[in-house]
């Protein structure tokens, strides 16, 4: 019994189903067998199996999709192409900064879920300082009163203190609090053909999230039975649940506008949509035979204090405040040149819109502080390289430093030509 525990249990090892995974796409991603294999040794020995396997087998409780908890859980759960990749950068990252002082202080940071994204950030960096020519490169430097920065090193003469951070932007988006209902939801609904508009009016709480779906499960009950649509309107939403035909399935399924973006039914803020196949056709499905889905929907629209204008609003509250935490914890001699790094979606946008909200954040930054300090706020994007690279914005406290304007430049420019799988070796 034991022997064929083991057995099963070796068949089924995620670093196995990674590592296949991963052959299969190495033409694709070009890759190449051995850095696959050097890269998977170089993260079980930097983590350890047993902690991987618990970070795979640790999930987030509630949701629809079974997420590991810890994001690198998630790189060996799913194993697609995009988690190859960071797999594999992580690797080279781990490998190419391996003398840099506490780079095991990261590592140890690393473990916690919180800060995998945070940590990554900072190795992503540091390796493209390290690129640049950065010299007395060091992790986890120490400032003031006990603060620490998280990159320190000497380029072309000044000397640089460096600190990341990555917004947590969930924070101001409660509509996926009810992440964590939709799996009892969907089970209610089980092989009807159902839609539910769920429309917000106020933040989502947990206990706002037990009584919406309290109601939405008595109402679905009913559905069928001698009711064909059902309204709902309390103070914490409006609700309609209501049972479709196939026909009119066609309606709700998402479709791209012409700039490629998704859009929902009256352009709800996000949807879900489950599907089957009736039982007296699964027979059909073995022969080959075309079968049409059955669908069931939810579609959520965000309360009003988070529509994309308020939306907006508070992210740039939240993150002018952070920042300016973080430039007075690295408060250091003003010969020592403070760099912030931000990592946030709408760095990569290049329009008037966020042209504007740079120029909000810096504004008033400089209001509130007074010595020198640079924000480069950076997005991580996949590019149709199947590689991931960093876009973003300057925002330099005095645009008159050209020692910072070069070291972007120099950046931006590295970044343009820079395979980092390409540099394992």
């Amino acid at each position: 019994m034991n022997i064929l525990k083991n057995r099963i249990e070796k068949e089924d090892s995620p670093f196995d189903l990674f590592n296949s995974n991963a052959l299969k796409l190495m033409i694709d991603l070009d890759l190449t067998a051995d850095f696959i294999n050097e890269s998977l040794s170089i993260i079980k020995n930097t983590f350890s199996e047993s902690l991987i396997g618990d970070y795979i087998n640790t999930k987030k409780r509630g949701t629809i999709i079974p997420y590991c908890k810890h994001p690198l859980g998630n790189l060996f759960q799913v194993a697609g192409e995009n988690q190859i990749v960071e797999l594999m950068e992580l690797a080279v990252y781990l490998k190419k900064l391996f003398q840099i002082p506490n780079l095991d202080k990261v590592i140890e940071n690393m473990k916690a879920e919180e800060l995998y994204l945070h940590c990554f950030l900072q190795l992503s960096f540091a390796y493209r300082f390290k690129l640049l020519g950065a010299k007395k490169m060091k992790f986890e430097p120490s400032v003031s009163k006990g603060r620490l920065g998280d990159i320190s090193f000497r380029l072309e003469g000044h000397d640089y203190m460096v600190d990341c951070y990555v917004p947590n932007i969930n924070e101001i988006d409660s509509s996926h609090e009810i992440d964590y209902s939709l799996n009892s939801i969907l089970n209610s609904i089980g092989e009807g053909n159902i839609v539910i508009l769920l429309k917000l009016k106020k933040p989502v709480t947990v206990e706002i999230r037990k009584k919406i779906k309290k109601s939405i499960i008595e109402a679905v009950s009913l559905i069928g039975k001698n009711k064909n649509k059902i309204k709902i309107n309390n103070q914490f939403s409006n609700i309609t649940i209501k049972s479709i035909t196939r026909d009119q399935q066609r309606i709700y399924i998402p479709r791209m506008n012409k700039i490629g973006r998704t859009v929902f039914y009256e352009n709800a803020d996000w949807a879900v949509a489950s599907s089957y196949v009736p039982k007296e056709r699964l027979e059909d499905i073995r022969l080959g035979k075309k079968v049409e889905r059955e669908r069931s929907f939810i579609f959520v629209w965000k309360p009003p204090q988070e529509k994309k204008e308020n939306y907006i609003k508070n992210i740039l509250s939240k993150l002018i405040n952070k920042i300016g935490k973080k430039i007075s914890q690295i408060r250091v001699d003003n010969k020592i040149i403070r760099i912030i790094i931000v990592s946030t979606f709408f760095a990569g946008i290049r329009d008037s819109v966020t042209a504007k909200m740079m120029s909000h954040i810096i504004n008033s930054l400089r209001k509130k502080h007074k010595h020198n300090f640079v924000v480069i706020i950076m997005n991580r994007v996949w590019t149709s390289k199947s590689r991931y690279n960093f876009v973003g914005y300057l925002l330099d406290s005095k645009i008159s430093d050209s020692e910072v304007t070069n070291l972007f430049s120099s950046l931006n420019e590295l970044e343009a030509n820079l395979d980092v799988l390409k540099n394992w070796g």
